[in-house]
């Protein structure tokens, strides 16, 4: 049923009713619930299918890839939620959007703004061209959306079928007859990447699973996970060459390497220095006791003299 309503309000550029979806869950078939076997989604797949993405479809691909948030949650955003003035860019999910109710932060590629700024610059004339396009079918569009991206989750899913089928990517599971390949698992691919430079509790938190929020904010201040996701920013480019990455990744690796060697060695300093700090207090002390050691000597050596002479 999904794939059907999703083939029409893409085809059509509307968003079908409730009442419509429901009329067309009761004229087609049940699907099967096997599990579909999936293919892994790299980095040089991705860049192989966004080679077919118009502008539009570009931006959100990238967005959804460099930030983790869920297709619906994305869809949502509005302008305001979205503030590319900040390195990196901030995306503030907000509770009302969520399955869980639960506000989170996450952060957008510097590739993934550049493909936004692109999209933002032709949006307000996709909107009219699609109220125009759509008028008298569906759902009413305005050309007034507060939303970054005027979409449905259906059409959304519509144009990854469409730019994975022009990359002949688009493998269906034989048992499910489902795709291998669909636009959730660029969720998946934002989680693995980014765990590859960042502690595992602050990128599920930036995925938006509350299991994880409350610790990861007590934890991290709102600039330490900015540097956190600077970090793991080189593992989710996407078009840039695999040799450059590698460097790239070198590089941080050797930062992270020197920032714990000078770590290791300030610490060793600050152990060095309480440790002579120790040594000359424990110094002044046995002055101190030699002091009165001479002093008491000098006593006895009175004492004796005057024994003698007596």
């Amino acid at each position: 049923m999904a794939g059907a309503k999703n083939w029409i309000e893409y085809s059509l550029d509307v968003e079908l009713t409730r009442k419509q979806s429901r009329l067309l869950l009761g004229r087609l078939p049940k699907g099967s619930r096997a599990r579909t076997e999936e293919t892994e989604l790299s980095r040089e797949l991705l860049r192989k299918i966004l080679v077919h993405a118009d502008v539009k479809g570009r931006a959100l691909f990238l967005f959804l890839a460099s930030s983790g948030i869920r297709i619906g949650e994305a869809l949502k955003l509005r302008l305001e939620d979205v503030n590319l003035n900040v390195d990196p860019p901030t995306v503030t999910v907000r509770g009302e959007y969520t399955k869980a109710g639960d506000t989170y932060i996450t952060f957008i590629s510097t590739e993934a703004r550049e493909a936004l700024e692109q999209w933002l610059r032709v949006r307000e004339s996709y909107l009219e061209s699609a109220a125009n396009r759509g008028r008298g079918l569906g759902k009413t569009k305005h050309t007034v959306d507060p939303r970054v991206f005027p979409l449905s989750v259906g059409v959304a899913e519509q144009m990854w079928y469409t730019v994975i089928e022009k990359a002949g990517l688009n493998h269906k599971d034989p048992s499910t007859g489902r795709y291998k390949l669909h636009v959730h698992m660029l969720r998946k691919f934002f989680l693995s990447q980014a765990k590859l430079a960042v502690p595992e509790n602050l990128v599920e938190a930036w995925a938006g699973h509350s299991g994880y929020l409350d610790e990861a904010y007590r934890r991290y201040s709102l600039d330490q996970m900015r540097e956190y996701y600077k970090k793991a920013e080189p593992y989710l480019l996407i078009n840039i060459p695999k040799d450059i990455s590698q460097i790239q990744n070198k590089f941080q690796k050797d930062v992270d390497e020197l920032r714990g060697q000078i770590a290791d060695l300030t610490r060793k300093l600050t152990d060095a220095n309480a440790l002579t700090l120790k040594l000359m207090s424990e110094n002044s002390e046995l002055r101190g006791k030699l002091a009165t050691l001479e002093k008491e000597l000098a006593e006895l050596k009175n004492i004796i003299t005057k024994i003698i002479e007596s």
